[in-house]
């Protein structure tokens, strides 16, 4: 009787590590190219350790790829949700963009996929966070087609702010205090200037969300789809996620959670507007 409960619990980690090497495996976009893909499926699962950085193929060029550092446990956390998972579902949307906006980008993962599905439309990626850049600049797949990189915060105001934190959870303060201060633009006049229909826009920028989404308010151009993620206390998104109703979004919860003695419940949403 003793051995029962452990019996079933090798049983459990053994079908879970397997359903996560598989589901790795899967995003692979032929066995040709699965090698590389199978050994993050082994890192991820915790079956084996780190294996330093690999290149995993995302097409049958050589710089269709995308560079995975399985040292890093925040990578290996963002690489999971965006590509494994699938936290951005491309599929839902009504459209083929024909621009991508990426707003907090950290390493890229975002819009390394967004190449491979819309190889055709410009992508424009920011990301503050100086160590993150440097990954995000180093990604193959990011050095085809139309892409334009920017180590730069997004804001409601141009200049100079700085940021508390680091890496996965940096975070943007309103104005420079001094302490790593990074370049921002403002992101709404930028909007408004690039911007057309059947654009997307993604924006994860932790928290600072608050201050530039509703700069943007009067400047959709529909279609157009926006993938947001809200960091509020306690969920508490409501007057958020409402102008988006009132500009004529339909707006879908696609997760929700939260983290350990953190009052904030991340929340990411896909709005329409047709």
């Amino acid at each position: 009787k003793g051995a029962e409960p452990r019996v079933s619990k090798l049983y459990s980690m053994v079908v879970v590590r397997l359903g996560m090497i598989a589901k790795t495996c899967r995003r692979s976009p032929s066995l040709a190219l699965v090698w590389p893909w199978l050994l993050a499926g082994f890192v991820l699962s915790r079956t084996i350790g780190s294996r330093g950085v690999l290149r995993l193929g995302l097409g049958p060029a050589k710089q269709d790829a995308l560079l995975l550092d399985t040292s890093s446990g925040s990578e290996m956390d963002i690489f999971r949700e965006v590509v494994v998972c699938g936290n951005y579902p491309f599929d839902k949307l009504p459209f083929r963009p024909v621009l991508v906006a990426d707003c907090g980008a950290n390493v890229g993962y975002f819009s390394c996929l967004a190449r491979v599905a819309f190889p055709e439309a410009p992508i424009y990626a920011w990301e503050p966070d100086a160590k993150n850049f440097r990954r995000l600049a180093e990604q193959p797949i990011l050095h085809t087609g139309k892409t334009t990189l920017a180590n730069a915060a997004v804001s409601d105001h141009a200049g100079r702010v700085s940021l508390t934190g680091a890496g996965h959870g940096c975070e943007v303060k309103a104005e420079s205090d001094g302490s790593e201060a990074v370049e921002c633009i403002e992101f709404g006049a930028w909007w408004r200037e690039h911007s057309r229909s059947y654009a997307v826009l993604k924006m994860d920028i932790e928290g600072h969300e608050n201050a530039v989404l509703p700069t943007l308010r009067g400047s959709w151009q529909a279609p157009c789809a926006v993938f947001l993620e809200t960091h509020a206390p306690r969920g508490a998104d409501d007057d958020l996620i409402g102008q988006l109703h009132a500009d004529g979004f339909r707006v879908e919860l696609l997760r929700s959670h939260s983290l350990p003695r953190d009052e904030r419940v991340f929340k990411e949403y896909l709005a329409l507007l047709s």
